[in-house]
């Protein structure tokens, strides 16, 4: 019996590591963001690492971790030790990228009000000419000590980043290229993070105001907007369209509430997709149908057949694979498991028209690297 006990013992311990007998590669990681152009998945943690890997098969590119504190010390110090948001964008051959979270300003107060840019060629990474972005109130009474960032997101097409401002209720709107303050967006309450699609910016609130409790959907072009009234606060969202229309998912922020909806062409209306399963309600997954435990984040995307896989991931490691007929008449849910905890955090990595491949999602907890394809039902984790 003691044989088979350390026979057991010792499997799990090679599973564990990867499989490959290697030390784990992850403590904390919290955020993931794909620049699928360059083919590079950047690995934020909480405690100031900083991996970059290939999208495609996760190999690495340079030594991994690529920042701590010994290694690329200056941008370690830099980095926020609990990081809000990330996100990348490429431009040309190099990667942007966006990072949000407690610093330090000028006067060694802790701020949220700075976003931490930085540049990647490949080979060096360096604190981007424009860093930090700084955005601010007009009051002159309190300091921007008091602004927070409910995230980033940027639109890849017109070189801008979108900054949502939680404590003033504004979006904030910043060139990529030259770091500039472009515009801002007045957004009632308290506006978080954000998806595009069809150069049209969805944005959530979590406001506990009745009446601001909408989605807020920016044209990119004009910023001129239009809200979807779904009486609840949100303070996450995804979306997609394929040639039939545009699918939200939203997360419920004061109840563990996905919900499924096909946007109007108006883009100010959204209907609940009809579920396939009897089981499940139509267009809504909540607590005990579908919902296992706390949402985490929210990922979408579509694949050549305008076939649409929508994911949620779960703080048990569960996550569900939604799948949206291309006539976006119909949804079915998928349970996949896995051996993770606090899944946190979800980007996908696509091809070069926008056909979803892989979907990553980090497991903060457990400290794994999570991964599926676009569509299967195979799971697997890099430690």
């Amino acid at each position: 019996m003691k044989k088979v006990f350390l026979v057991l013992l010792l499997v799990f311990a090679f599973i564990h590591c990867g499989g490959d007998g290697q030390n784990p590669l992850y403590d904390e990681p919290t955020l993931v963001a794909i620049d699928s152009t360059n083919n590079r998945l950047f690995i934020l943690e909480n405690n100031g690492v900083l991996h970059i890997v290939a999208a495609s098969d996760r190999s690495s590119i340079g030594d991994q971790p690529f920042v701590t504190e010994d290694r690329e010390e200056a941008i370690f110090d830099l980095l926020p030790s609990s990081p809000i948001a990330m996100a990348v964008e490429a431009q040309d051959t190099s990667t942007k990228i966006f990072i949000a979270g407690k610093q330090v300003n000028d006067e060694n107060q802790a701020v949220f009000n700075r976003i931490l840019v930085l540049d990647f060629d490949g080979i060096t990474l360096s604190v981007a000419s424009n860093s930090p972005l700084i955005f601010e109130d007009s009051d002159t009474s309190t300091t921007d000590t008091d602004n927070i960032p409910g995230g980033l997101f940027v639109d890849d097409d017109n070189n801008q980043l979108f900054v949502t401002d939680l404590t003033l209720g504004a979006l904030y709107v910043f060139s990529t290229t030259t770091g500039n303050l472009l515009n801002s967006v007045t957004i009632a309450g308290k506006p978080n993070k954000m998806a595009l699609a069809s150069s049209h910016l969805f944005v959530a609130n979590s406001s506990g105001t009745t009446s601001e409790q909408v989605i807020t959907v920016v044209n990119t072009a004009t910023l001129a907007t239009t809200t979807i009234d779904l009486n609840i606060p949100t303070n996450d969202v995804a979306v997609v369209s394929n040639s039939t229309g545009t699918v939200l998912l939203t997360h419920r922020s004061d109840e563990q509430e996905v919900y499924i909806q096909l946007v109007a062409t108006d883009f100010a209306s959204a209907t609940g997709i009809t579920s396939s399963d009897t089981a499940l309600q139509d267009g809504l997954l909540s607590s005990g149908l579908g919902i296992s435990s706390a949402v985490g984040s929210l990922g979408i995307t579509s694949i050549s057949d305008g076939t649409i896989f929508g994911y949620v991931a779960l703080s048990d490691g569960t996550i569900n694979m939604l799948t949206i007929d291309s006539t976006i008449s119909t949804y079915s849910n998928t349970t996949l498991s896995t051996a993770t905890d606090n899944l946190t955090s979800i980007d996908i990595y696509k091809d070069t028209d926008d056909v979803g491949i892989t979907v990553y999602m980090a497991a903060e907890t457990s400290g794994d690297l999570v991964y599926t394809d676009v569509g299967s039902e195979d799971v697997d984790a890099r430690f």
